[in-house]
């Protein structure tokens, strides 16, 4: 190995299709109603959870009850009371994001 480069391997997030739809309905559904600007901003927000979750030292994490091996993190936009969660599994490449779901739907037949 160079010894300008790190030996810590890279981690990775990757979405599943799903997630892709989510993150794809979440962005038309925020420029429908609050406009280009405010979409871009909020999939950013959601985007660094995805990011962060491949960090197994990110912090607000949370395992999911009753789902052995899912974790999520809530990302809340400011000011507002709902929020969506990030959810995903732990790999040895840094973690597969499974749904990207509004916090009021049901996760249960969500997931």
């Amino acid at each position: 190995m160079d010894e300008g480069r790190s030996a810590k391997r890279s981690r990775l997030a990757i979405l599943s299709p799903s997630a892709a739809q989510d993150l794809a309905s979440i962005y038309a559904y925020t420029v429908r109603w609050w406009g280009y600007e405010q979409a871009e901003r909020y999939t950013d927000l959601i985007k660094e959870a995805v990011e962060s979750a491949s960090d197994p030292n990110t912090e607000h994490v949370r395992e999911i009850e009753d789902r052995p091996g899912l974790f999520a993190i809530v990302v809340r936009w400011k000011r507002t009371n709902y929020s969506h969660l990030v959810v995903f599994r732990r790999t040895d490449f840094g973690a597969e994001i499974v749904r990207i779901l509004h916090s009021a739907m049901d996760f249960d037949s969500h997931i």
